[in-house]
């Protein structure tokens, strides 16, 4: 990846995460959240990207990928990352920040995801 944007994950929830950040058809980037923990991704490309999660307890991963028991998703909002030079010199772009558990007020929903449709993303 080669641009300047940043996600942050944060699962606050009791299950593991296996988090894609796919643009078109392929990931982009691909991350393991512990539970209760952050991860973030760096040198996003400006763009507009889904973001997708299966979930499942501790260490249930086989080869990259969670074992039968997990439960997957997918944002129902797109994450858009910019770039812009402010023509001082500097370059301004997007910084944002997910949860994977619910947040009171929050501005984004999850619709489930059948787990092959998740695999089906390399």
């Amino acid at each position: 990846m080669d641009g300047l944007g940043e996600l942050t994950i944060d699962n606050g929830t009791n299950l593991d995460a296996d988090v894609k950040l796919v643009g078109g058809n392929r990931v982009l980037s691909r991350t393991y959240v512990s539970a209760y923990q952050q991860a973030t991704v760096h040198r996003i490309p400006p763009g507009a990207y889904r973001l997708m999660f299966c979930q499942a307890s501790g260490g249930a991963m086989y080869n990259g990928t969670f074992l039968p028991n997990r439960t997957c998703f997918e944002l129902d909002k797109w994450i858009e990352f910019t770039e812009r030079d402010n023509g001082g010199g500097y370059i301004e772009y997007g910084k944002h920040t997910v949860t994977l558990h619910e947040v009171v007020g929050g501005n984004i929903r999850k619709t489930r995801l059948d787990a092959a449709a998740f695999d089906s993303f390399k």
